[in-house]
C-alpha cells in the first residue's frame, strides 16, 4: 500500500486543533518522526499567517468569580477574545483561601489561544 496524498482546506483554527491533538497523541518516543512533521506543520501554519504574533501576557484577561470562600471559576479572554470559563482550584494556604496563580492561567492560556491560532 502506497502513499496517498490528500487535499482538505482548513481554517487556521482547525488546522492548529488538529496539529495540538496530534501532538498530545504521539507524546510517546515511538512518535518522535511524528513530532517532528508536528512541529514543521505548524511553523507552516504561522508562516502563511503572518499575523499570528507571539503569546502576549498583556492580552490575557482573568477574571475571577467566587461564588462561596471555596468554590469559583475563572473566565480568560485573550486579545477580547474569550477563551472559555474554568473551574477554580481554591484551597486554604495558611489563613488564606487561594485559587491557582496567574502563571497556572497564562500558561493554560497560551495553549489554547496557540490551538484556536490566535498566538503563536
Amino acid at each position: 500500500m502506497g502513499k496517498k496524498t490528500i487535499a482538505v482546506e482548513l481554517t487556521a483554527f482547525e488546522l492548529g486543533e488538529l496539529t495540538f491533538a496530534l501532538w498530545e497523541a504521539t507524546q510517546t518516543p515511538r512518535y518522535d518522526h511524528l513530532r517532528e512533521r508536528l512541529v514543521q506543520a505548524r511553523v507552516a501554519l504561522f508562516a502563511a499567517n503572518p499575523d499570528v504574533a507571539e503569546y502576549d501576557r498583556a492580552k490575557l484577561t482573568i477574571e475571577r468569580v467566587r461564588y462561596s470562600t471555596t468554590q469559583g471559576h475563572v473566565a480568560l479572554s485573550y486579545a477580547g477574545t474569550p477563551l472559555d470559563t474554568y473551574g477554580d482550584n481554591i484551597r486554604l494556604i495558611g489563613k488564606e483561601w487561594v485559587g491557582e496563580t496567574d502563571q497556572y492561567w497564562h500558561d493554560a492560556a497560551r495553549r489554547i489561544a496557540g490551538r484556536r491560532g490566535l498566538c503563536a
